[in-house]
Formats: C-alpha cells, structure tokens, sequence
C-alpha cells in the first residue's frame, strides 16, 4: 500500500474511534441528566403534599369490594394506632415506645419475637384497621337498613370544628397545617373527613350489626346456666391472716424470729379459732373486730364484707377459695379455712363465711343521676376543724349542695325525667355536678351500696327522687323512673351479642386482604412516622 493510501486509512481509523468516543460520551451526559432529572422529581414529589394524597400505599381487596389508601390515609390510622395503644398504656412506661428515638429502631414488646419494631407493630394494627373499616363500610353500602346517624355526623363536624379552634390557637395559618403537624405531608382536610366518616361509618354499622342479633328466652336462660358460675354474684365475709416468716428485730431486746414453718403453724391456729367462733355472722364480724382492736379506723363491712361476681373471682382469690364458693352445695352460714397455696407470695391462711349466692333473678331499674364530687364540699370546709368534726361538715355540705340541686327539679310543675336531666345537665350546675347520666337497666351490684338500696326498695315507685351521700365519694341526686328487663338475662344477651358479633367481624374481615404498595414501605422511612 502507497504511504498516502495508508495515511488516508489511518484518518479514516482516528475519525471512526472519535465518533465511538463522541457517542459513548453523549450517551453518558443523557444517563447523567436522566439521572438527575429523575432525583430532582423525587425530590420534588416528595417535598409537596402530591405523593402522600394521591398514591396508593395499601389496597384492601375482598368479597368483591376494593378500596385504596393514600399514604396520607395509611399515617391517619399509622398514628391513630399509635394514639389508641398510649391512651391505653399511658401508666405503663415500659409498655410504650420511647417517643425520642426512632419507632423502627425500638423493638416491641406486644410482638413477641424479640426483633419486630414498634413501627412494625403500628403499621400492623394500622392495616388491621384498614381491612375491619374496610369490610364494614362495604357491609353498611350494601344494606339498605342502614344510615349514618346523625350523632356520628354531628361528630364528626364537632371533631372538624374542634381542630380548627385548636389550629387557630396555636397560631397555625389554617387547619390543613394543623393537620399536617398531627399526621404528617399530604393530610388535609378533605382527606381528614373521608378517613373520619370511614372509622363513624365502620362503627356505626358494627352497633347496628350487634343490634341486630336476636335471642329467645329459652336460649337467653340456657346460656346462663352454661355459665351461672360466672355470672352468678357471691356474697360472702374474708379475711385473711398472714403466716410468713418473721425476722428478728434488732431495735427491741426479745427475740422475734419465726420460721416460715412455724409462722404457717401459728396462722393456721388462729385461724382455726376465728372459724370456730363464727357461729354465726355476726360471730364472725365482731371476731374480726376483735382482732383489729387497736385500730380505730376499723370497718367490718370494708375490710371483710364481698360481694363479688363469679368471673371475678379469678383475680385477688385462690382456686381454693373459689371453688368452695362455687360448689353447688355451699349454702348460707358455711364456714371455711382454705391456706394459700405452697410458694405464695404471702402466705397465710383464709377464714370465710358464706352469705349467698345471687343468681340475678331480678328485675333491672332505671332512673337518672347527677353526682356531686366530694371535692365540691371539702375545699369549702375548715381545714382546722378537727378531722371528726370536719368529716361531718364535709358530709353536711355535700348533701346540701346535692339537696339544693334537687330542689330545683322539684320546684318544677310538670317534673319528669327529661326535667330532672335537664337540671342535671343545666350550666348553672355544672360547678357542682362532675358527673351525670342514664341509668339504664342497672343491677343490684352496678353502684355503691346505699344507692343501689334505694333504688331498688320494693317500695320504690315511678318519679321517685332522693339525695344520697356515700363515704368517701360524694353525693348522688337520684331518680328512678322505673324496672325494665331480667337482670340475668341481660347478662346472658349481653355475653351472646358481644360472641355472635365478634365471630361475624372474624369471619368476615378474613374474606379482606390488604396489599402493601411500595409507596407505604417509602413512607415508613419518613419523618412522619418516626417516633
């Protein structure tokens, strides 16, 4: 080849490697800028409110019905989740998630496997909500039995309304704002409302689903006997008398050493005492009595009086003294002596007497009630009274506040119970009144003593009205407007609906899954979800 031809094959060559290179390099500056056209958009989407309330982070399908949550829905029930679990456990530190340090790097002590987070445990019951309010809510559309009531959407306004003064107060420029604060980017108050009349919507129709179930007499009475050893009352004296070990107190020159073993001995001893004495129950109380000579703020009914409903009898007592307060046989008068059982905490020995069993063969009563706390008398008292003397002003006080209430009722022409709640729930009250309501179908162990007595003497008749002051509590303004249904029975209802409607939500909330978009698991990572 002639040195210009291989010179001209040479250019050819330089020219082909630059265009590779040109086209390799443009090819870069395109990824390059795509690149950060696609970063700045990111950055973009997720510093404006548009991801968070038009994306979907969990769809929930089931039973051919299907619903998506935005992420900004996903955060209303991520943090009413959060706020339901701390309202609950707010006395338990140790049951809640340490506030300053992320969710997702806490574990959760509610999840059982030693690695879960507590934002893992949120976002869980968040989805679990989901699928329920789901579920509901397309139960509700479809029966044509079923509106909303109006107290729900009431609510809801108030609840609207509510932000909004609360917004303003804290100098927010709007409620939108607010709610960002509380739930994080994307919540408005568009999105607020819809997820606010999904969760009346869900609840509402929960109501009218457990409203719906019905029971015969037969059914209602064969449940109660199923169960007569829980929901039976058990009326019965207790007292207990410790057998632990003693140590040696080295204040005092004698010597007061006592083993368990002999500690045990000498409470059983006494114990067997105390039971052959009690004849009767007044035996029984004035024996108690003795014991607690020295005290003189000593109260028979407080300390050994109970009245306790079988289901109840799990908490506080032993199997032992259970199941010889349920046998079948126990009758009224019984006595027994039942220990604790071996490695108690507190060992010692129990000394009963049993009452009665109630098997709430009654009727129910209903009425009304305004409460008069005991604070209400006691800052207006004389702090340097003496204490028996101030306890009997306090006492005075508080009936008279209660008393003069009443009167206002009773001076009333056309008195009923719409009358008497009315004064109850007057402004002009509510200094003095810190709580009233319906009684409604209330039974004979559902209230202090001394106003369940009353409303339920025989003698007791329609329109009835009555001041009532208990120890240690305050002072009740009472009125009894009549009896309504079988206590026992409403018990038996009462344990069945709660059953059959939480079987129905079970069962149908199954049919629901809830898909997990990736947008929801980006949202985790986000402020708004950290603690």
């Amino acid at each position: 080849m002639s040195d210009k031809s291989s010179a001209k094959a040479n250019r050819a060559a330089a020219e082909a490697k630059e265009l590779r290179e040109r086209k390799k390099y443009n090819t870069l500056i395109a990824v390059t800028l795509a690149v950060i056209v696609v970063l700045v958009l990111f950055t973009v989407l997720f510093s404006s409110n548009l991801f968070y309330n038009t994306t979907t982070a969990v769809k929930i399908a089931g039973d051919g019905h299907t619903d998506t949550y935005s992420v900004a829905d996903f955060n209303f029930f991520y943090f009413t989740a959060y706020n339901t679990h701390y309202s609950q456990f707010s006395g338990y530190a140790q049951l809640l998630p340490d506030t300053s340090v992320p969710f997702d790097e806490q574990v959760c002590v509610f999840m059982g496997d030693g690695k879960s987070t507590w934002a893992d445990y949120f976002e869980t019951q968040a989805v679990n909500s989901m699928r329920q309010i789901s579920m509901l809510c397309a139960e509700a559309a479809a029966d044509s039995g079923f509106t909303l009531p109006q107290e729900a959407v009431d609510s809801i306004e108030e609840t609207v309304e509510s932000l909004t003064f609360t917004a303003a107060q804290y100098n927010y420029p709007d409620l939108n704002a607010y709610l960002t604060q509380l739930y994080g980017k994307g919540m408005n108050e568009k999105i607020f409302r819809r997820d606010l009349e999904r969760q009346a919507t869900a609840q509402a129709y929960l109501q009218y689903k457990q409203d719906s179930f019905t029971y015969t007499a037969d059914e209602l009475a064969a449940h109660y006997a199923e169960n007569a050893d829980d929901y039976d009352f058990f009326l019965f004296r207790y007292y207990f008398i410790p057998g632990a070990a003693v140590s040696d107190d080295a204040s005092t020159e004698e010597d007061e050493t006592l083993s368990a073993e002999d500690a045990m001995k000498q409470a059983e001893e006494q114990a067997a005492a105390f039971e052959s004495a009690a004849v009767d129950e007044q035996a029984y109380i004035d024996y108690a009595a003795s014991l607690n000579a020295d005290n003189e703020d000593y109260d028979a009914d407080s300390t050994t009086l109970r009245r306790v409903q079988g289901s109840n009898l799990t908490s506080g007592y032993t199997d032992a003294v259970r199941e010889w307060l349920v046998d079948p046989a126990r009758q009224a008068g019984d006595t027994a002596v039942i220990n604790t059982e071996e490695g108690a905490t507190l060992p010692g020995c129990y000394v009963l007497y049993f009452m009665g069993r109630d098997n709430n063969q009654y009727l129910s009563v209903n009425g009304y009630y305004g409460f008069v706390a005991l604070d209400a008398a006691t800052s207006n008292v004389d702090p340097e009274l003496e204490e028996n003397r101030k306890e009997d002003a306090i006492r005075l006080l508080s009936t008279s506040q209660a008393q003069d209430i009443l009167d206002d009722y009773t001076s009333l022409t056309d008195g009923d119970m719409d009358a008497f709640a009315d004064v109850m729930e007057d402004e002009d009250n509510s200094s003095l009144i810190s709580n009233s309501g319906e009684l409604n179908q209330i039974g004979l162990y559902d209230g202090p003593k001394d106003v369940c007595d009353w409303l339920f003497d025989p003698a007791r008749q329609e329109g009835d009205t009555t001041v009532i002051f208990v120890e240690g509590e305050g002072s009740y303004i009472l009125y009894f407007s009549g009896t309504g249904d079988v206590y026992a029975d409403l018990l038996s209802d009462a344990a069945m609906r709660s059953a059959d409607t939480s079987e129905w939500l079970g069962t149908q909330t199954d049919l629901y899954t809830a898909d997990t978009q990736w947008e929801m698991f980006l949202s985790k990572n986000l402020p708004s979800l950290r603690g």
